[in-house]
């Protein structure tokens, strides 16, 4: 069996790549022209350039292929509706087309629970969950590239990564952790909302599961670690792992808020190329919870995950 990864030379990608070799599956590893790879050393699978972002269909480079994971997205919390749409959508639109025109049995799709208001979901079912998202582009994007999946007439999975996708070499854990043992990473509402999370190699396990498994076409899955820690539990987790002091401050949400407005307005006026170091979006994120049950994946293609949170911080804090 053949898979083709788009965006498999990022940190959640290349975990896919090294879990569909690791089944024995033939993997070809769709990157972009100027991306690095150096994620990829060692795992030697077929690669293909490929920019979806412009150009026709690349139906060419699925030709042969059994199913596709489309990794590959444009992920900031900051930016204009355009950037994110020529990558997010009208590359899953491109995408799409090249999967039908090359006979591709299986697309699994990687979505976001940004996707969904961050109103308040706990042990939330996904495929009922509203598809209302909208607190910035990156949001917006994937609701339309979700649409479009949905819509499609072939054999699609749409997984959605817990809240938190963390692993080796990940840039947000690369900050928290910075922020952890300067003593500057403040709380919201005394972090008491849970969420799930996901080790990369817990989500490339269900990735390959949904790629390769005969049931589960056309439905909708969170794949996250067991658990539903709260914020404050996370934080102190991985504040344990590395040695430090757990966060001591908290924000009201009404002032986290009013910070998140203030910061990204002042520096759309100022600075509106660079992204600014507090925006809405993260200022959103602690002040319910976000949390969705991962049953249907567990049904659908028997997703257990391998790792154990604990287990994940302490391979991903590794890493950094």
């Amino acid at each position: 069996m053949r898979v083709a990864v788009t965006g498999a030379h990022g940190f959640l990608g290349s975990m896919v790549v090294r879990e569909l070799l690791d089944r024995g599956l033939a993997v070809r590893a769709l990157v972009t022209p100027w991306g690095n790879l150096a994620r990829l050393d060692g795992l030697a699978p077929e690669l293909v350039p490929v920019d979806l972002g412009s150009g026709e269909p690349p139906t060419s480079a699925l030709a042969g292929c059994d199913a596709v994971i489309h990794l590959a997205a444009l992920v900031r919390d900051w930016g204009r509706d355009e950037e994110f749409a020529r990558v997010n959508v009208d590359g899953t639109r491109r995408l799409l087309a090249a999967a039908a025109g090359a006979g591709v049995p299986r697309f699994v799709h990687i979505s976001s629970v940004a996707v969904h208001r961050y109103s308040g979901h706990f042990q939330a079912d996904p495929a009922s969950a509203p598809l209302d998202g909208g607190i910035n582009a990156y949001a917006r994007s994937k609701v339309q590239a979700e649409r479009l999946v949905r819509d499609s007439a072939l054999d699609w999975v749409v997984l959605r990564p817990g809240l938190w996708p963390y692993g080796p070499d990940d840039p947000t854990l690369r900050q928290v952790a910075a922020a952890l043992r300067s003593g500057s990473l403040p709380l919201v509402a005394g972090g008491r909302h849970r969420l799930n999370t996901v080790y990369a190699g817990n989500l490339a396990i269900g990735a390959a599961l949904a790629a390769t498994a005969e049931g589960g076409a056309r439905s909708v899955h969170v794949i996250a670690d067991d658990g539903a820690p709260s914020w404050r539990e996370l934080f102190g987790e991985i504040a344990g792992i590395l040695g430090v002091r757990p966060p001591r401050l908290s924000l009201s949400p009404a002032l986290a808020r009013l910070a998140g407005n203030v910061v990204e307005s002042a520096w759309e006026l100022a600075r509106p190329n660079n992204e600014p170091p507090l925006t809405r979006y993260r200022a959103s994120l602690m002040q319910a919870d976000v949390h969705f049950s991962t049953a249907s994946a567990r049904a659908a293609f028997g997703y257990e995950p391998r790792f154990s949170r604990h287990e994940g911080l302490q391979l991903a804090l590794a890493g950094l």
